[in-house]
């Protein structure tokens, strides 16, 4: 008796410390009662709740169809994982810090982190270079990050669309808040409290709601709606705001989803700011039992068209197994898609330098990659005999 109750002591005691270690080490603090108070001003923030809605409040519901999700994820054939090297190149840092003639260049470093150079301005989106989960074994990384944030460039300013764990690494803003001299942040609703947390600096962190606008150093900074959802453990859902990001410069337009499912403020949204020049849209990890959070890749291509994108990136794929689907599926479903409308798609290469003026845009490289030609191997070998 003696030992089993030693043994329930022991687990108990290692949960204890396990969510110690959660809650310190990755959560963040999220807001605290001045910031709620502050929220109530908000027209998409419920007083009562105290948490953050969307604009179609219906839609929330994630799993339409569980019994079919565990069967798919238990029995279905799909290549989550790449089972070879996953294309990469070393990154042109020299090219892609030097201030030339092309407005817009970035780099790709997986899945929705993108470090943009605008007009001379260094932009890192939702920097991810670790695994995506709070616990290291679980979400891991198809392959290691290209290079550390020390090897990077210091960004001028870091954009941040919500804070799971895959927009939001609590290493990479640990490290951050070391630095003396710290990047500007432009974030959603809430996000302040969890980045001063890891020592980010207050007077560098801007807070914005939807539709709220900075201007900074030559660039208007827009927060846009999103149709999505946040929270860093099972206590927080929806505490803190989540979104997308419209960035003018000039008369350039550079637009950056975020995750969520497809809804009408796309259009919304094109009919606010657009044309848009390049839109970085979602098109990964969507599943139909959870559309509404996550678009399908027919709704990327509406997405673009309802912004009124003149080309787009697509994100949030190829770097974390999140949904059942193949892992090139999304960028080539996307961009057979996107071709009958004669849009534009940009799909480089992890790492590969990107100059939106370039004449060719990067080539399909996923197509040559040996799950994909499997795939198509066995797709043809599946079709009935046409003779």
């Amino acid at each position: 008796m003696k030992i089993f109750a030693l043994i329930l002591l022991g687990i108990a005691g290692a949960g204890f410390l396990l969510w110690i270690w959660l809650k310190h080490k990755q959560f963040g603090r999220g807001p605290n009662s001045a910031d709620i108070e502050r929220f109530c001003s908000d027209p998409h923030f419920d007083r009562r709740s105290q948490k953050f809605l969307n604009i179609v409040s219906e839609t929330t519901a994630m799993v339409t169809d569980p019994w079919g999700l565990i069967r798919m994820w238990l029995f279905g054939q799909q290549v989550r994982t790449p089972t070879g090297p996953f294309p990469s190149q070393v990154p042109d840092l020299e090219a892609f810090v030097k201030k030339d003639e092309e407005r817009v260049k970035w780099l790709w470093l997986g899945h929705s982190t993108f470090f943009v150079n605008f007009d001379g301005t260094l932009i890192l989106f939702d920097p991810v270079l670790g695994v995506a989960s709070p616990l290291p074994f679980l979400v891991r990384r198809f392959s290691r990050p290209l290079l550390t944030l020390s090897q990077l460039p210091k960004p001028d300013i870091i954009v941040l669309s919500h804070d799971h764990y895959d927009h939001l690494d609590a290493n990479v803003m640990r490290e951050i808040g070391t630095w003396p001299i710290q990047p500007e942040f432009f974030v959603p609703l809430g996000l302040a409290s969890r980045l001063r947390t890891w020592n980010i600096k207050a007077d560098m962190i801007h807070e914005l709601a939807w539709y709220q606008s900075i201007f900074h150093q030559g660039m208007t900074l827009t927060a846009t709606p999103a149709q999505h959802f946040s929270g860093r453990s099972f206590a927080d859902k929806n505490h803190t705001l989540w979104s997308g990001w419209l960035l003018n410069q000039g008369d350039f337009k550079l637009y950056y989803s975020g995750d969520g499912g497809y809804a009408g403020h796309f259009k919304d949204i094109g009919d606010r700011y657009g044309p848009i020049d390049l839109a970085f849209l979602e098109c990964g990890q969507y599943n139909r039992n959870w559309r509404y959070v996550h678009m399908l890749p027919e709704e990327v291509v509406m997405a673009a068209k309802d912004v009124r994108a003149g080309a787009i990136v697509p994100i949030h794929w190829g770097m974390f197994v999140l949904a059942l689907h193949d892992w090139f599926e999304p960028i080539e479903k996307v961009t057979s898609m996107a071709a009958p409308e004669s849009l534009p798609v940009w799909h480089p290469k992890l790492g590969e330098l990107v100059r939106f003026g370039q004449v060719e845009r990067p080539k399909a490289w996923w197509r040559t990659h040996p799950d994909f030609l499997k795939n198509q191997t066995q797709t043809l070998e599946r079709k009935p005999d046409s003779l």
